[in-house]
């Protein structure tokens, strides 16, 4: 603030000081030519926040053109002659309707990530925008009953801790009396996600698999703990259409129950992203992609086992021709 208010005649240290909370608390921030960015847009900063927003923004870096022989008006003062502009580019923010939005209604949109807990978005905003979300997904201790952020209770270790409805500073176990600070809540969920983080030797489908176990006999599963590793795996461990038509009918029927799984995983997670990002999006998009590949898979494995029916197969490619109809004709979800 002291270099800026030096630099610039006319702005003081206090002014300083308010530019930089504008830059901090309203830009919004992009990425052009390898150069991290902010941007400031007058409107769009009057658009509010919500952790379930109706709207969806993404920055757009448009051309400009490139006007030749271009005369001003300083030009023919000056008696100069024309001259050339060159075209660059220029970010502009577009928004897009998440979800159908109706009369009268407040136009929001997320300043996070909604893959976060309660605590991680507490913190997120009152540090970086220094306001508490007072949006229907805060105001939820079950967060539409997904119960991502709850944790495991200590003292009677069958139910899950949430935030109190009545203070956000509280958590409260949803069944006995236990109760405990955000502050604690924060820490045992850190805990959990050093543990999450910490990369299985040697990584495999079996030492994932036996890592998201672990974790899910102790956390709800839908804790976003949980979800994160489902999805990493269901990613990392992708399916190769060519490699399993090569393998022998034996070796495919061998791995079903892994098919099985990550059918499982895609309908839990398309289930859960409907929940807490309404509409269509680019991850519901790639896991649409995913389970049509792993039903595909299974079409061919039953294909293969003499005891399946035509009806359980027609269902199969019945519901693989509504997934192609879906991704690929764009229909809103």
């Amino acid at each position: 603030t002291t270099l800026l208010a030096g630099a610039v005649p006319g702005v003081t240290k206090e002014m300083a000081w308010r530019l930089v909370g504008i830059l901090f608390t309203n830009c919004f921030e992009f990425r052009i030519s390898d150069i991290d960015a902010r941007a400031l847009y007058p409107l769009v900063s009057l658009v509010n926040h919500s952790c379930i927003p109706n709207m969806r923004h993404s920055n757009l870096i448009n051309k400009l053109e490139t006007y030749g022989d271009v005369k001003t008006e300083n030009d023919s003062q000056n008696g100069d002659t024309a001259q050339s502009h060159e075209g660059g580019e220029i970010v502009v923010m577009q928004f897009e309707a998440a979800r159908t939005i109706l009369p009268d209604t407040g136009l929001t949109i997320r300043y996070n990530d909604y893959m976060m807990s309660q605590t991680q978005r507490h913190k997120f905003l009152s540090e970086q925008w220094y306001f508490e979300c007072q949006c229907s997904r805060c105001q939820d201790p079950t967060e539409f009953g997904t119960l991502t952020s709850s944790l495991p209770c200590p003292s009677c270790r069958s139910c899950t801790v949430i935030p109190s409805t009545s203070s956000s500073e509280l958590w409260q176990c949803n069944k006995c009396s236990y109760q405990e600070s955000r502050e604690n809540a924060e820490m045992r969920e850190h805990q959990f996600m050093r543990i999450a983080d910490t990369k299985p030797r040697p990584y495999n489908i079996r030492t994932c698999l036996q890592q998201l176990h672990d974790l899910s006999r102790v956390l709800h599963n839908n804790h976003i703990i949980i979800i994160n590793l489902k999805q990493k795996f269901l990613f990392a461990f992708s399916i190769n259409m060519k490699k399993v038509r090569n393998l022998s009918p034996e070796q495919r029927q061998k791995l079903s129950p892994l098919f099985v799984a990550q059918e499982k995983y895609c309908r839990q997670l398309l289930t859960y992203h409907e929940i807490l990002d309404p509409g269509s999006s680019g991850i519901k998009t790639k896991l649409l992609l995913e389970l049509r590949k792993v039903l595909l898979i299974q079409t061919r494995v039953m294909a293969d086992d003499p005891s399946s029916t035509r009806e359980d197969l027609a269902s199969k490619l019945v519901e693989v021709k509504n997934l192609n109809y879906l991704v690929y004709e764009k229909v809103p979800l």
